[in-house]
């Protein structure tokens, strides 16, 4: 449980090195387990975060539980990017424990949400969290060959949940400190007794020292959930706010206290009744009433977010590749028959270099197509050479002053000749939200049209975007719907100078590899 400690009033080791490779800059807080600090992995030239276990804590049965958060969150950061990444593990020279995380840059949900947040960002935000409780509930294993052990949390809050927020890159969570996670081993004897956890968030059977299931984090993640949309408290002790709750007082609260709708604490805010009642069900006071895993909750979340026009995180072509985007240069969805019909005819002005985007139906599937008219020798550049094209798609985003997101395509030809094909998306015209959203399906066409015979297509690519692209369109869409209006053409200029570095980038780089496969 990380806690704001004034840095004051922290002991300060910066300069420290630690096993030769990483240099203490600053404290950035302290917790009941340990003590955070911003550091330099001299090694890779990157700054990350160094926790250490507290001193007054490191008798055998800490030191274990100590790994045991250090390893839960290295194996779960490695299977999904909603849980703070975890990179090394070790004692330092003077016996403390310490492990190694991700520098993030931004702030908790809990700075986040004040007071409340609207209901797109917090789809977007909320269906995160369970995709990262999801992998935490399907497991860990210890070692190499051991069962895979079910993670719960135990102190799910809105300060153990950090939101990154980045203009080109929208906003991630990452779930931290699973400082007093509890393993489910078939054969570990269950400590009895409250083991610890934030009480206004702590399930029922969590402060009755109960065995615990994953179900418990999910009457954790209600509370959350009820206080990111009223940026109140679904249940509280009665008795005068002057007095501090002792545990005993959120023991009672907890086990037999009614929780109090979402209109009782936010009469001024509609809200949809099957959300209502999911967080109600998430808040029963027996597990067997709420929902029965993460899952269950990202489904209600999924079919929320498709009333909203939003798009779930989690919504992803099954088919798409896992890293690189795919390129299939051969895959023309449109037959050539078809390509001078009327919805393929060029109707704008008639000039090289022009770009154009909209949605077209190929058979019943509607698609994203980016259209662009090039002189008939540079085409046939294209066909000629399309088995060693590099074709590929890149997504920028700017959240102030206006929602825009620049779509930018490349094709690569041999002898690092370019065709760039940028595309601006004004993310407040409906428009151009609906292109974004066929782009989520994970697929789009470039159609290319003859300056010399501008009537009808002549040559068209199929691009298949990457997982990790999806995810980012789903979360830029969401974000658009609650960012406020400013202006397009001061939003276009900023985009426009991060083209200029992107091309750069881009060619600088075709270039480094043509030398290495040319000496």
């Amino acid at each position: 449980m990380m806690s704001a400690i004034p840095i004051a009033t922290m002991s300060d080791d910066s300069g420290e090195w630690i096993v030769n490779r990483y240099q203490l800059q600053q404290p950035i807080c302290r917790g009941a387990m340990g003590t955070v600090y911003q550091a330099l992995d001299a090694r890779l030239g990157r700054t990350v975060a160094v926790k250490f276990l507290a001193q007054t804590l490191q008798s055998v049965e800490m030191c274990d539980r100590f790994e045991v958060e250090a390893k839960a969150a290295a194996q779960l950061s490695a299977k999904t990017q909603y849980v703070v990444s975890v990179s090394d593990y070790g004692v330092d020279q003077s016996n403390r424990p310490f492990y190694v995380m991700e520098y993030l840059q931004g702030t908790s949900l809990k700075n986040r949400m004040r007071p409340s947040l609207p209901l797109p960002v917090f789809l977007n935000l909320t269906q995160q969290i369970c995709l990262g409780l999801q992998c935490a509930h399907e497991g860990i294993q210890l070692t190499r060959h051991a069962p895979r052990y079910p993670v719960i949390h135990c102190d799910l809050k809105p300060s153990n949940i950090f939101v990154t927020s980045e203009p080109m890159l929208g906003e991630a969570i990452r779930i931290l400190d699973f400082g007093i996670a509890s393993l489910l081993t078939n054969d570990s004897e269950q400590i009895k007794g409250f083991r610890g956890g934030t009480l206004p968030y702590c399930s029922p059977e969590q402060l009755n020292g109960q065995t615990l299931d994953p179900r418990s984090d999910l009457y954790s993640l209600g509370i959350v959930m009820f206080e990111m949309l009223t940026g109140k408290l679904p249940l509280y002790p009665r008795i005068p706010y002057s007095i501090s709750p002792k545990f005993q007082d959120w023991q009672q609260v907890h086990q037999s206290q009614p929780p109090r709708s979402l209109t009782e604490a936010a009469p001024d805010r509609p809200f949809p009744k099957s959300l209502e009642t999911l967080i109600l069900r998430c808040l029963a006071k027996q597990p067997n009433d709420r929902p029965q895993s993460a899952t269950q909750i990202l489904q209600v979340l999924r079919e929320l977010g498709s009333q909203f026009g939003t798009q779930s995180p989690d919504d992803l072509p099954v088919d798409s590749p896992a890293s690189e985007t795919a390129v299939q240069n051969q895959s023309v969805v449109l037959p050539k028959e078809q390509r001078s019909t009327p919805s393929l005819i060029w109707r704008g002005s008639i000039r090289p270099g022009r770009i154009m985007a909209q949605s077209l139906f190929a058979g019943r599937e509607e698609l994203a197509t980016i259209w662009c008219m090039l002189p008939h020798a540079r085409i046939q550049t294209i066909q000629i050479h399309q088995q060693y094209n590099t074709v590929r798609p890149h997504f920028l985003f700017l959240e102030h002053p206006h929602p825009m997101l620049l779509w930018v395509t490349t094709v690569c030809t041999p002898g690092c000749r370019f065709v760039w094909l940028p595309y601006y998306l004004d993310m407040k015209q409906p428009k151009m939200l609906h292109l974004a959203h066929l782009l989520t399906k994970g697929i789009y066409q470039v159609l290319f049209f003859d300056f010399e015979s501008p009537h009808s297509c002549s040559h068209t690519l199929s691009l298949t975007l990457a997982p990790e692209n999806c995810r980012k369109l789903g979360f830029w869409i969401m974000q658009s719907y609650s960012l406020p209006a400013g202006s397009p053409a001061a939003s276009r200029q900023r985009l426009e100078a991060e083209y200029e570095r992107l091309k750069r980038q881009i060619e600088e780089q075709c270039n480094k590899d043509k030398d290495q496969f040319n000496p």
